[in-house]
């Protein structure tokens, strides 16, 4: 916010300020689960790796589907949101917000295997060296696009934000395969990011009309809440 303040005018820097706050609650997911379950697998992580890898897993793909179902809704209908709520007082701020919030996302994953395996194992110095290199790759990607693309600052952050986070869960996701053969991309997490990625690129790619949005986001919610029904995750996030 202060390298914005320093380059972005007033009213841009609060447009992107309220794009972060609309973004930040897609942490609360993630951040209830943490305080549910810290506990309890740290205790697990503890007596037995491999029960600790099953339950984790398990609970980890109801934590990925209802995050992602939200983030997309959220993407999706973010510039609705603020016209119904505020008019034009915000006018740009959809600009942002889908990078926002697919930062968020990766964050929120992040904040998970933070808390369930690395604070457990005591993998302090890794956990350190990862986030480190969250800082450095977004930092060093907001500078490449502001050197070489023709891309306001907001955006530039946004941006760097969003592919800064998906990098640093990708490490955090070999990480733990390399180490514990926890391999968190299971069938149910590869069947619904199927399902999500034409959703998250036609909103990219395509100007798409309100009533083509609406038969899609009934498409898409519709076919989530039934996999969410079949698998179990509206029965609740909370480990057994």
């Amino acid at each position: 916010m202060v390298l914005l303040g320093d380059k972005a005018s007033t009213e841009l820097v609060g447009v992107f300020a309220v794009a972060l706050a609309y973004s930040t609650k897609i942490m609360m997911i993630s951040d209830s689960v943490t305080d549910i379950n810290m506990t309890i697998f740290t205790e697990k992580f503890i007596n037995s790796i491999p029960e600790f890898a099953k339950d984790f897993i398990s609970n980890f793909s109801k934590i990925f589907i209802a995050t992602t179902f939200v983030s997309i809704t959220a993407i999706f209908w973010g510039k609705e949101v603020f016209t119904i709520a505020f008019g034009d007082k915000f006018s740009g701020v959809e600009l942002f917000i889908p990078f926002l919030v697919l930062a968020y996302w990766a964050y929120s994953f992040i904040n998970i295997i933070k808390s369930s395996v690395y604070v457990p194992a005591k993998r302090l110095l890794v956990l350190v060296l990862n986030f480190v290199f969250l800082l450095v790759s977004s930092a060093a990607i907001f500078y490449l696009l502001t050197i070489f693309f023709e891309i306001g600052v907001s955006m530039a952050v946004s941006v760097a934000m969003a592919v800064g986070a998906i990098l640093t869960l990708a490490i955090f996701f070999m990480d733990l395969y390399l180490k514990y053969k926890i391999l968190l991309l299971d069938k149910k997490i590869l069947i619904y990011f199927a399902l999500s990625l034409p959703v998250l690129l036609a909103f990219f790619y395509f100007d798409l009309e309100f009533i083509k949005k609406i038969v899609m986001y009934i498409f898409y919610s519709g076919s989530s809440l039934f996999l969410m029904y079949k698998w179990g995750v509206l029965k609740g996030l909370k480990q057994k």
